[in-house]
């Protein structure tokens, strides 16, 4: 047993079974990271890490001399191959430059191949940016999808979600991708969580136009950052707009399935549909 003289943490050597193991690392405070993540860190015979520079950081704070080896965005198949072998030998550990393996990152890649090869595979649980920002940023979170860093391509998949919206996003185009959102998402509301877990952190929630400035107003943009967008506000719908429902039937719905998923869809009462229905068909 050794004890880390930085935090006075008593960090094992263990016996682990052959295989894979995800360990996911501090997103900014190198304090955050678990017991078991340390130990296992420690005692597999190599650790796979996207920057083998950055990785020695933490592995140094903590005094840990396992072997790093890289896998990233670079890696190919004859690299994942080369890791597949190695881990049906010894148990191996993949980490990522800052919180989880696997969440927007290529580790997915390694994992899907190593489940063909049936070799023992573990994820230990640990810091997740999205998951911290999520539970910081006050949006309901009972349903939220998260989609990686924000592209305005891909905007069809998301731009009608009925849940809370989580994107990573860099400085250099926060300011951007900020105004799209106002232009596009109008009804939504919101937060900015800017270097989790860090001096710095910081947390704004807000109307876009209100967040923008205050972004504007800063000497620089730097960080790294989480943008989560509220759910749209709902707006009762006057006839008007059940009208409008009616009219737009694409899949030729009956009479009856029409009414039935507007009123459901929108949770209105069947009879008011049925009759504003009735009243456009007469």
């Amino acid at each position: 047993m050794i004890t880390n003289e930085t935090n006075a943490l008593p960090i094992e050597h263990i016996n682990l079974k052959t295989g894979l193991y995800v360990v996911p690392t501090p997103i900014g405070n190198l304090k955050d990271i678990t017991l078991r993540a340390l130990e296992t860190l420690k005692s597999v015979e190599y650790i796979y890490c996207e920057n083998t520079r950055h990785s020695r950081k933490l592995l140094s704070y903590y005094k840990i001399e396992t072997p790093l080896r890289t896998y990233n965005d670079h890696s190919n198949e004859k690299d994942r191959t080369h890791i597949i072998q190695t881990a049906q030998n010894h148990p191996i550990a993949l980490i990522t430059d800052a919180g989880m393996p696997l969440i927007s990152d290529p580790g997915y890649k390694l994992i899907q191949e190593i489940y063909t090869q049936k070799i023992f595979t573990t994820v230990l649980p640990g810091p997740c940016a999205l998951v911290t920002a999520m539970a910081l940023s006050s949006m309901p979170s009972d349903r939220f999808s998260f989609l990686g860093f924000f592209d305005t391509s891909k905007a069809a998949e998301f731009i009608d979600a009925n849940t809370s919206l989580i994107f990573y996003e860099s400085p250099k185009r926060l300011l951007k991708s900020l105004s799209w959102f106002s232009e596009h998402m109008k009804d939504r509301t919101i937060s900015v969580c800017r270097e989790l877990s860090k001096i710095h952190e910081e947390n704004i929630i807000g109307r876009y136009e209100d967040v923008i400035e205050k972004f504007k107003n800063k000497p620089s943009i730097k960080g790294e950052f989480v943008l989560i967008l509220s759910p749209p506000e709902k707006k009762s719908l006057n006839d008007d707009d059940i009208l409008k429902l009616i009219q737009n039937n694409p899949q030729n719905l009956s009479a009856k399935d029409l009414i039935k998923l507007i009123s459901t869809s929108y949770k209105l009462q069947k009879k008011r549909v049925y009759n504003l229905y009735h009243k456009n068909h007469a």
